[in-house]
């Protein structure tokens, strides 16, 4: 057939007829967001089948995701539903794992070998710990496996890590990796990193099993180029180092996994690794309007590692890109939800899932929660959980509830081992059949300890960890929510804990978030005798209560990070200044190229219409004074004094338009105690007792008692 008349080239434009019909010599696609690089990978697959180039089976296609693999498998079975079974579409891993089922035994190893998951690692950890004398709060596990993944995909190995540890610290995480590769060698097990190490170990020492496969493949494709590493990328040369035909794809411009290992600079550098590298451009964008990409164009060309493009629209001109400048973050997420519920009344609830607001970190989710929640405008959380569900949130609200009432048993049980005191399961139960006998709440057990039969270690820890609630509940008439929060953050063991680990870094950041609105609070005047404390927590079971509301349809909110690869109608870039976005680290260290790459990312996963905000004021993370991110400037969206932007007007959001299934719903308000109810996700439950619109309600097994709005449009009387 020939490429004029060819049915998989009709419908492309002429760079992708390109891409999918140059199949012979290693080709490098540079493909711009939105520019339908699945489509001409898929097509280029089924092109060479359809010119009997190859078999199926001898075509490979490698993806980032399973969720990707299983994406390219669909489109690939529509296009050759009767040859595309036997084409190799899959991972990396499971790549290498495939390959290493059939020819480990090369390497020593049995082909039944089992792969250890995280848990499983972890386990290999606590046993090469004791056996070392290594205390995990000096070294966490995910910081030891992460040294451990690095020297492996680095291709150091124990031997060569042992000599080259200079500091101690170094030298005990040597020492565990040389112990942890030990154990693994004499169980014959492997783990995720592995399955790359080991089948590139394979390629490079045993000739006939990698000429086996270089003959099997004649075609190799691999997608989201940007994002391999150098083990990865090690692995794809010695395969196609017989035919040398290689098809790479991807877009340096969205190299943003950096911090993950992925080297941008092997897509950049492609033409020195093999001659005749042919180079094609894909900058049709079919997902964005020209204004978003005139934005995102200029912002990227302030990049000196990138193939020059610029993506030009299908689509027109559409909207202008709008920036908003706030005075505040409370201000900046009032805007966000107003634009929300503006266009929800202009196209109807209907375009709920086509909205996303993205932002750099986690932490910056909370004020957007709390405010989405006040405009009854639902919303869900992509990737991640809710703000005030995140583990590190509920222990140290748990926290703030003991201080305010030590009979709080719910808020006893989730801290008093947390962090770790050595209170096992056998203590608990002492504790609990005390607290049964004699009526009375678990802290209240703590008076008499002595009594309990408790071992030393674990009487002091209990006798520590009461003094410190008990002093901060006695302080907390005089004392700020934030020197409080503060108090039992350090006292509690909590901080040393978290800080102890490098990649607890989210959870920090989300524990200062949690900070910055007690002192917030802490500014504001009261309006009742209630103490701010207990008003906080009033509020905070309000917040939680109503997101145990999971609507299918919502806005969705998500970091940028995970916003990869998705496309929305309405997107919001929420936190854009600079020391959040670009991060603070990236401006210390001058190293901003994978930030800029990362703005770029987020301001093209938006089709219509892209929304940008800033806020005015302090930031106590950064601990700077908030101005407009850089890249603002470098967009041509901002310019200081002469960008004309708006400021929020305070208001308040009861006059906001609500949302029609809100408004439409009615809700019982004659509540009692006693009263039997029933809740959609709960069942049937018995009202326990009343504070105001907070009822305490018991729930069959398993959700037990919950503390819930009684207004909720969940909970209705029973009849």
């Amino acid at each position: 057939m020939s490429d004029a008349k060819h049915r998989l080239l009709d419908g492309l434009n002429a760079n992708q007829q390109q891409a999918v019909s140059t199949t012979e010599g290693y080709v490098r696609v540079i493909a711009g967001a939105g520019s339908g690089k699945t489509r001409v990978l898929t097509h280029r697959v089924a092109y060479i089948v359809e010119e009997h180039k190859a078999w199926p089976s001898e075509i490979l296609a490698i993806t980032f995701t399973n969720k990707a693999a299983a994406e390219m498998r669909e489109r690939i079975d529509h296009l050759l539903p009767d040859d595309s079974r036997s084409i190799w579409i899959m991972t990396y891993h499971a790549l290498c794992a495939r390959i290493l089922r059939m020819n480990i035994d090369a390497l020593g190893y049995p082909r039944d070998f089992i792969i250890l998951d995280s848990d499983d690692q972890k386990q290999v950890l606590k046993n090469i710990y004791a056996e070392l004398h290594i205390d995990i709060k000096e070294i966490p596990y995910n910081f030891a496996l992460s040294h451990i993944s690095n020297s492996k995909m680095d291709l150091i190995n124990p031997k060569d890590a042992e000599a080259s540890a200079t500091f101690p610290l170094e030298v005990k995480l040597a020492s565990i990796y040389k112990a942890y590769v030990k154990y693994l060698t004499a169980q014959k097990v492997l783990d995720f990193d592995d399955l790359l190490l080991f089948t590139y170990k394979l390629l490079k020492e045993n000739a006939e099993v990698l000429a086996q496969y270089q003959r099997k493949f004649k075609y190799i494709h691999v997608d989201e180029f940007q994002d391999t590493n150098g083990i990865q990328f090690e692995i794809v040369k010695m395969l196609s180092g017989m035919h040398e035909n290689l098809c790479i794809v991807g877009d340096p411009d969205q190299a943003i996994y950096g911090w993950r290992g992925a080297d941008p600079k092997i897509i950049l550098d492609f033409e020195q690794y093999f001659k005749g590298v042919q180079t094609i451009i894909l900058d049709r964008n079919y997902r964005s309007t020209q204004s978003i990409l005139n934005a995102a164009n200029k912002l990227i060309e302030h990049n000196r590692d990138r193939v020059k493009k610029d993506l030009q629209a299908h689509h027109g001109m559409g909207e202008a890109v709008s920036f908003f400048e706030a005075a505040d973050d409370t201000q900046e997420a009032q805007y966000v939800a107003h634009t929300i519920d503006q266009l929800l009344a202009e196209h109807g609830n209907g375009i709920l899932n086509d909205i996303a607001v993205l932002y750099r970190s986690n932490y910056l989710s909370r004020i957007l929660e709390t405010t989405l929640i006040d405009a009854h405008i639902p919303y869900r959380i992509y990737g991640d959980i809710r703000f005030y569900e995140r583990k590190e949130i509920k222990d140290m609200i748990s926290y703030l509830r003991l201080i305010h009432n030590p009979n709080d048993d719910l808020a006893f049980n989730r801290v008093v081992n947390e962090p770790k005191r050595g209170i096992g399961p056998k203590a608990m139960s002492v504790l609990a059949d005390y607290a049964e006998a004699n009526n009375c709440s678990r802290f209240e057990c703590l008076a008499n300890i002595d009594a309990l039969g408790f071992t030393p270690k674990v009487r002091k820890a209990l006798s520590e960890f009461a003094e410190v609630i008990i002093e901060l509940h006695e302080l907390q008439a005089t004392k700020s929510l934030a020197d409080i929060f503060a108090e039992v953050y350090q006292r509690s063991g909590y901080k040393d804990m978290l800080t102890a680990d490098p990649q607890n870094q989210s959870r920090v950041e989300n524990i200062n978030a949690l900070e910055t609105s007690l002192k917030e609070l802490d500014t504001q005047e009261s309006d009742d005798d209630t103490s701010k404390l207990a008003a906080y927590l009033q509020d905070i079971a309000l917040y939680t209560s109503q997101d145990d509301d999971q609507n299918d349809d919502g806005v969705t909110l998500m970091t940028v990070h995970s916003a990869k690869g998705l496309e929305f109608d309405y997107v919001f870039i929420y936190g854009m200044n600079d020391a959040v976005f670009p991060s603070k680290r990236s401006l210390e260290e001058g190293n901003i190229e994978e930030e800029r790459r990362l703005a770029y990312v987020a301001m093209t996963r938006a089709k219509k219409q892209l929304y940008i905000t800033a806020s005015a004021g302090y930031n106590f993370i950064s601990k700077m004074t908030k101005v407009p991110s850089l890249f603002l400037n470098e967009a041509g969206l901002w310019e200081g004094n002469q960008y004309k932007n708006e400021r929020i007007i305070q208001k308040p959001l009861e006059t906001f338009k609500k949302n029609d299934r809100i408004q439409n719903i009615e809700v019982s308000t004659d509540f009692k105690t006693g009263q039997k109810v029933t809740h959609n996700k709960y069942g049937d439950g018995i009202i326990v007792s009343l504070d105001g619109d907070l009822g305490t309600i018991a729930f069959a097994k398993p959700h037990g008692i919950k503390t819930i709005v009684v207004s909720h449009q969940f909970l209705k009387i029973k009849e």
